[in-house]
């Protein structure tokens, strides 16, 4: 029977900005508990998994896909996840790495859906829009039915054992090597060497370090060129002075659902419902004109989508 070995961190999700709407992935100021070792026997794999926890310079955090939303004509979708820390949304589109831990094989966007567990990796200190739950933008890589098999993110130094002292990978010819950056070839055993890897195994030894032949190693890649910013923090907010005071430029789902709007995108071409049980404001992309209760207005500043993120003037939801 296996054994589910899952370990116990409180991770402080969102650090917020002073007089900003985005936060950061805590690494300061959260309780760290260390997580006791617990080795297996050869026939008794073990698994290194929790809903959310710190990996020296990345966060896992773990979930069940409970929404799937467009969010742009360029095939963006948001998905939102739900766990015990409240959750946590991220854009995907056909650049995203997905890969299928049941299968070891990368797969597109379209094969997630809801209900299935995904293992979201992102950088620590990764910009977060204040929402709830809060939103992430993309991901450096996704884990989809994380929970078909056993896996593992780690620091690994130059002896293949990670910065826990929990596994020691002995790496294979049949060991699949990749990275997760925009070059898929050329990864070898020496590049693991001081790198933080996904590892997808089976079976470990009875040893502290526990040690396996994993099955596929990924080199987890956080520069700039390699990890995508969040949409949320690629538009600097703004604000515009009119005859009826500042107007700012805001992010259209975020702050609507703060407010206890529900959005619905019926796609580009027609009107982006705005709704609560009192009214409705039907916004248009790239026009000021919007309409409240059927009544026409117009904004300071035509709605856009950017990234596969709307924007419109604060008044629109004022």
């Amino acid at each position: 029977m296996k054994k589910n070995v899952k370990n116990a961190l409180a991770l402080s999700m969102i650090l917020a900005v002073t007089g900003g709407t985005v936060a950061f992935a805590n690494t300061d100021t959260e309780s760290k508990v260390t997580a006791k070792t617990e080795v297996t026997s050869v026939s008794e794999p073990k698994i290194i998994m929790a809903e959310q926890k710190e990996v020296q310079g990345f966060i896992v955090n773990e979930g069940k896909i409970i929404e799937i939303s467009d969010a742009g004509e360029d095939g963006t979708q948001v998905v939102t996840i739900s766990n015990e820390q409240g959750g946590l949304r991220f854009s995907v589109n056909a650049g995203s790495v997905i890969v299928d831990r049941e299968t070891g094989k990368s797969i597109s966007a379209s094969n997630l859906t809801k209900g299935i567990v995904v293992s979201v990796i992102y950088p620590e200190l990764s910009p977060m829009g204040m929402s709830m739950p809060p939103y992430l933008g993309s991901a450096t890589v996704i884990v989809a039915n994380a929970d078909k098999g056993e896996y593992m993110v780690g620091l690994f130094d130059e002896n293949f054992i990670d910065s826990n002292n929990e596994l020691k990978l002995n790496i294979s010819d049949d060991t699949v090597l990749t990275n997760s950056g925009v070059s898929k070839i050329g990864v070898t055993t020496e590049m693991v060497k001081g790198q933080n890897a996904l590892v997808f195994y089976t079976v470990t030894t009875k040893s502290i370090p526990a040690q396996t032949t994993p099955s596929f190693v990924m080199v987890l890649e956080k520069d700039s060129e390699d990890v995508k910013e969040p949409t949320d923090s690629n538009v600097d907010e703004e604000t515009e002075e009119t005859e009826e005071g500042t107007v700012e430029w805001i992010p259209l789902r975020d702050t609507a659902e703060a407010k206890g709007f529900t959005v619905t995108w019926q796609g580009r071409d027609k009107a982006i419902l705005v709704e609560k049980a009192d009214g409705c404001i039907e916004i248009t992309i790239d026009e000021a004109l919007f309409a409240v209760d059927g009544k026409e207005r117009e904004a300071a500043r035509a709605a856009a989508l950017v990234d596969g993120v709307m924007y419109v003037s604060s008044e629109v939801l004022s």
